[in-house]
C-alpha cells in the first residue's frame, strides 16, 4: 500500500508509550505528528491527518469525548480513529468506543505489526470512501448535466411542437387560402373565356397570379425557417457592428424616400455563427424600418448591454408597437399582430430570429405599445457553450 501524503496524529500523554507508536510508524515510511492532550490534537487537526491513533487517558478529556467531538464536526467526521488503552480493556469499553465513532479498538501495549496492518486497514477504507464520493460527486454532475440537457431537449421539442402546430394551422388555413382562389377563379377564368367575355378572364387570372404568389410567399417562408432549423452552427468571434453595418447596406432600397434617424452605439463582438446572426440582425432591423413606415420622422435606436457571462443587443423604433396582450405570439410561426394589407410579410422572420438565438443558447425578447413602438432584444452568452439562463431584460 502506498503511503499517504498526509500525516498521522497520535494523541498520548504516555510519553513511553506515545514514542513506541511514533517509531512504529515513522519505520513503516509514515509522517507522524503528535498530541499530548485533548485540546492539542485539536489544534493539529490544522494539519490535515489522514488518520489517528488516539490514548483514551488524557489530562483534559479522555478519548471517548474527543471521538464525539471529532465525529459532530462534518469537517472530521470521516477522519479515521483508532482507538487505543492500556486500562479500559472489557468488552463494553470496546463496544463503547467503537458506538462513539472509533473505527477501530486495541489494546496497549500493541504489537507493531497489528498496529501496521490495522493503519493501513483503515487507511484503505478511507480511500475507498473517499473514491466512493469522488464517484458519487462526479455521477451527481452527470446526472444533472444530463438533466439540464433533457430539459434543454424538453423545451427544445415543446417549441417545435408548437411551430408544427402553427404550420398545420398555416397549411390548413394560409396556404388553403389561395389554392381556394386559384381554383375558383380558374374556373372563373374559363367560364369567362367560354362566354367570350376577355376582359373578365383577364381579371380572374390576375386574381390567380396574386394568389400564386401568396402561395409561393409563404413556400418561401417556410423553407427558409426549415433551412435555419438545419444549419450547423460555427461559432467564432463575430462583430455586431459589421453585421449591423451589412443589415443597413442591405436595407438601403427600403430607406430611399424615409425620413429615419438611426441612433446606434458601438455594438461589441461575439461568440456566434456569422451568418445566422446578420439574418437576425438584417430581420431586426427590417421590421423596426417597417413597422415606422407611417412616421414622419421614424427613429431607430440599435444598442448593447454587457455583463459578466452575456452581451444583450437591443433594437427600438417609435412605430405602430403591439398590444402587449399578444407580446408571447411575436416570435411564433406565421403569427402576426398587424394585417398584412398594412404591413407585408408572412410572420417568418421573428420565428428565425428566435430560432437562431435559441441555436446560441441564448434568448430573445420583446416589449411594446401600440402608437408608441416596440423594443425587440436578444441575449447571447459570452461562454460559447452556456446556455442563457434568463431573457433579455425588457425595455421600451
Amino acid at each position: 500500500m502506498s503511503i499517504p501524503r498526509l500525516p498521522i496524529l497520535v494523541v498520548d500523554d504516555n510519553d513511553s508509550g506515545r514514542y513506541i507508536t511514533v517509531h512504529t510508524l515513522t519505520r513503516a515510511g509514515y509522517q507522524v505528528i503528535e498530541a499530548r492532550s485533548g485540546a492539542q490534537a485539536f489544534d493539529q487537526l490544522a494539519l490535515e491527518p489522514a488518520l489517528i491513533v488516539l490514548d483514551i487517558n488524557l489530562p483534559d478529556m479522555n478519548g471517548f469525548e474527543v471521538c464525539k467531538r471529532l465525529r459532530s464536526d462534518p469537517g472530521t467526521t470521516q477522519l479515521p480513529v483508532l482507538m487505543a488503552s492500556a486500562s479500559y480493556l472489557t468488552a463494553e469499553n470496546t463496544a463503547y468506543g467503537l458506538n462513539v465513532g472509533a473505527d477501530a479498538y486495541l489494546a496497549h501495549p500493541i504489537e507493531p505489526a497489528v498496529l501496521l496492518a490495522t493503519v493501513q486497514a483503515l487507511l484503505r477504507v478511507r480511500a475507498a470512501e473517499a473514491q466512493v464520493r469522488q464517484l458519487n460527486q462526479t455521477l451527481e454532475h452527470r446526472v444533472r448535466e444530463r438533466t439540464e440537457e433533457l430539459e434543454r431537449l424538453n423545451q427544445t421539442l415543446q417549441t417545435r411542437n408548437e411551430e408544427l402546430a402553427a404550420f398545420s394551422s398555416s397549411v390548413s388555413h394560409d396556404l388553403r387560402t389561395p389554392v381556394r382562389h386559384i381554383k375558383g377563379f380558374s374556373d372563373l377564368a374559363l367560364r369567362a373565356l367560354a362566354e367570350q367575355q376577355t376582359d373578365k378572364a383577364v381579371a380572374h387570372l390576375q386574381v390567380v397570379g396574386r394568389a400564386a404568389e401568396r402561395m409561393n410567399t409563404l413556400i418561401d417562408g417556410m423553407l427558409r425557417l426549415s433551412m435555419t432549423a438545419m444549419r450547423d452552427i460555427h461559432r467564432a468571434p463575430v462583430a455586431m457592428q459589421q453585421l449591423l453595418d451589412v443589415s443597413l447596406e442591405e436595407l438601403a432600397t427600403d430607406l430611399l424616400g424615409r425620413q429615419i434617424v438611426f441612433d446606434s452605439s458601438p455594438l461589441p463582438s461575439v461568440q456566434g455563427d456569422r451568418d445566422s446572426l446578420q439574418q437576425v440582425m438584417t430581420n431586426l432591423i427590417s421590421n423596426a424600418v417597417k413597422y415606422t413606415r407611417g412616421r414622419e420622422e421614424a427613429r431607430i435606436r440599435i444598442w448593447a448591454e454587457e455583463d459578466d457571462s452575456s452581451v444583450t443587443v437591443s433594437v427600438q423604433d417609435n412605430g405602430v408597437g403591439f398590444d402587449p396582450h399578444y407580446q408571447s405570439r411575436l416570435f411564433g410561426l406565421f403569427q402576426r399582430l398587424h394585417a398584412e394589407r398594412d404591413f407585408e410579410g408572412t410572420g417568418v422572420g421573428l420565428a428565425i430570429v428566435r430560432r437562431v438565438i435559441e441555436q446560441h443558447g441564448g434568448q430573445v425578447a420583446a416589449a411594446g405599445q401600440l402608437g408608441v413602438g416596440a423594443t425587440f432584444s436578444f441575449r447571447l452568452p459570452k461562454d460559447a457553450g452556456a446556455i442563457g439562463p434568463r431573457s433579455p431584460a425588457d425595455t421600451t
